[in-house]
């Protein structure tokens, strides 16, 4: 119990101590080199684990550092700054307590720095260990811990090479190779082009308001109503009764016209009934910023109107070169596209345009350490597969 108190009390040591360092550079955290760099860094870490384990390995503080309670305070202290990585938000303000302490911004502060550096000591040391008696039991145990090194390492060694760009595509705009983040302009190893931008949307919904205020009125055992034609539905004295849909309509002298896509707004024609006879009757229509909303009033205090419709799926149709070939690609959300070690992602358009959008956002990663990352994700599944396998086998053993 004594040696989990004094590995705890160094955990909290090394969390003081990032914080200090973050606090005296002013919260902008620490700044880790690329590549090669980053690499060389590595590689020095893991030959100083080696050595220490080699020559030092009766050292007290080298035997402490590959015992269970360091390892158990290291992972404590790595766990508790990632929850606060999921809790706090990561705006990179610099200003405040929250950023001065770096709290803000985690993956590039000195705690989390120190706090890698212990938790990949205390199992480097460990791993190493294990190696001086390999048992097949032991293979497992090397495979589950070297892939959480790799994963925590690759992660943290990583992080300044990872990118994540800005691409704005116009239609009718030629190819272009510029990106860019909240500071500077790329250039990328590829050119794009955006053809057409294509944005399918869900019905629209009719939803009741309040005259006076416009504010949606929430009513008891309803929700907003998809517009669909021949859809009838009660709301408090009144049934409402939709009679036609238009997805791309436009006013005129006598209520609204269909007109080609792209053009004009969604738009439908409703009949109220009360009791037995018609209330009103009418068109309804979202606005844009040619045309206002149309509404239809029940009465002196509610009013029906009609929602601008949520898109259901969008995406762009690009031409992309690729040194000198020009292909044809489609990107969707969810459904990215890789290219020349990038990853394209449909990331959004021009909202207030809508479906007339012209406009396609699309951000481009590069994260050259992920096939690192899925090494060490791959390795923890094998030593838990081989664990299972292995106490299966034993069990089998027992029963004989």
């Amino acid at each position: 119990m004594r040696g989990y108190t004094k590995s705890f009390l160094f955990a909290a040591s090394v969390l003081i101590l990032g914080l200090l360092f973050e606090i005296i550079s002013g919260g902008k955290g620490i700044s880790l080199p690329k590549m090669p760099l980053n690499i060389y860094a590595g590689f020095s870490f893991v030959v100083l684990l080696v050595f220490l384990h080699l020559f030092y390995h009766r050292h007290a503080f080298v035997r402490w550092l590959s015992g269970v309670p360091a390892a158990v305070s290291s992972i404590s202290l790595f766990a508790l700054l990632l929850l606060l990585l999921g809790f706090i938000p990561q705006k990179e303000t610099h200003g405040g307590i929250l950023s001065t302490t770096g709290l803000d911004h985690l993956k590039t502060s000195w705690p989390f720095f120190f706090s890698q550096v212990y938790i990949l000591s205390s199992l480097g040391l460990v791993i190493l260990r294990r190696l001086n008696h390999l048992t097949l039991r032991n293979v497992g145990f090397f495979l589950n811990h070297a892939g959480l090194w790799l994963v925590i390492a690759s992660g943290g060694l990583g992080s300044s090479d990872l990118m994540r760009l800005q691409i704005e595509l116009y239609e009718g705009k030629p190819f272009t190779n510029l990106a860019h983040d909240q500071v500077n302009r790329y250039r990328l190893p590829f050119s794009l082009k955006l053809n057409d931008f294509i944005l399918e949307e869900y019905p629209p919904r009719i939803a009741f308001a309040d005259a006076r205020t416009f504010q949606i009125i929430p009513e008891k055992n309803i929700s907003f109503i998809p517009a669909e034609p021949g859809k009838r539905f009660p709301f408090k004295e009144f049934v409402i009764q939709v009679d036609t849909v238009l997805m791309h309509a436009l006013s005129e002298s006598i209520g609204m016209k269909a007109v080609p896509a792209k053009d004009g707004v969604p738009a439908c024609h409703i009949t109220v009934f009360r009791a037995s006879s018609v209330a009103a009757t009418g068109w309804i229509a979202c606005g844009n910023r040619s045309m206002h909303p149309v509404i239809l009033p029940l009465n002196d205090t509610i009013m029906i109107a009609l929602l601008d419709p949520e898109p259901r799926k969008y995406q762009s149709l690009l031409e992309i070169i690729n040194r000198n070939d020009t292909i044809p690609a489609v990107l969707e959300v969810n459904k990215p596209i890789k290219i020349r070690g990038w990853q394209l992602y449909q990331m959004g358009y021009d909202q207030m345009e809508g479906r007339n959008s012209q406009l396609s956002i699309i951000e481009a990663v590069n994260d050259p350490w992920l096939p690192v990352v899925y090494t060490g994700i791959f390795m923890l599944l094998a030593g838990a597969v081989y664990l299972f396998w292995l106490g299966q086998g034993n069990k089998n053993k027992q029963k004989q």
